[in-house]
């Protein structure tokens, strides 16, 4: 059953314990560009890899969330293609289950992806675009969407949401890389805008389920809206 406290609310426990202690003394400060202290970089940094060029992975969610949060999509059901959208597996915004759900991922983001996106390329700022979860099942891949940027997000991460699937993950043309099938809960988190145009390959059983948010590195003038 879904604790829906646990999805609709920010709560530390979704957060992987290793990310948590990382990032617990990060304090958002609009006045310093939101850049983390040396101490928090040097945190964040030692608990990250890059297997690649600029391609970041670590842990980030725990198991127990993302299968609350694979649940709660399924129970709903909205998972669908978006119009003109050639990417080759259904979607769900996460503002289409609830706008607490998509602000919890907002919290997410400020608390725990931005001082890892500061400490990396010293990106000024990181607001989320877009937030969802894509579902790839033997039946509803309709092809491969080749390679791609990600055209509303200067950085993007991706969230590995299950296991029981093969084959799969997103591959990286320019850098030769493929992130595979990464622990449950998993992210990597990748300047998507330029450098590195990428591609999702097809699953060869079962469903694959992973959450994606695309980040921008512009400014509101209103900070308030930085949610859309």
């Amino acid at each position: 059953m879904v604790d829906v406290s646990r999805i609709y609310n920010y709560n530390p426990n979704n957060i992987a314990p290793e990310l948590l202690q990382a990032t617990q003394d990060y304090v958002l400060v609009p006045e310093e560009n939101f850049m983390p202290t040396d101490e928090v970089k040097a945190s964040v940094m030692e608990l990250v890899e890059e297997p690649a060029p600029d391609i970041i992975s670590f842990p980030f969610l725990t198991p127990e969330y993302c299968a609350q949060l694979v649940e709660l999509c399924e129970g709903i059901g909205k998972f669908d293609h978006r119009p003109g959208d050639a990417y080759p597996a259904p979607e769900m915004d996460l503002k289409d289950i609830s706008p607490y759900v998509n602000t919890t991922h907002i919290q997410n983001i400020e608390k725990h992806i931005l001082p890892i996106a500061c400490s990396r390329w010293s990106f000024p700022l990181v607001w989320l675009s877009s937030a969802f979860v894509v579902k790839h099942s033997m039946d509803g891949q309709i092809g491969n969407p080749g390679w791609h940027h990600d055209g509303l997000a200067d950085i993007s991460l991706s969230v590995q949401l299950n296991d029981d699937f093969d084959d799969g993950g997103v591959y990286f043309e320019n850098q030769k890389f493929g992130a595979g099938q990464l622990p449950v809960g998993h992210a990597i988190l990748f300047p998507s805008r330029v450098t590195h145009r990428h591609t999702a390959l097809n699953i060869t059983r079962g469903k694959r389920y992973s959450l994606t948010y695309w980040m921008k590195g512009d400014i509101p003038d209103d900070l308030s809206a930085r949610t859309t």
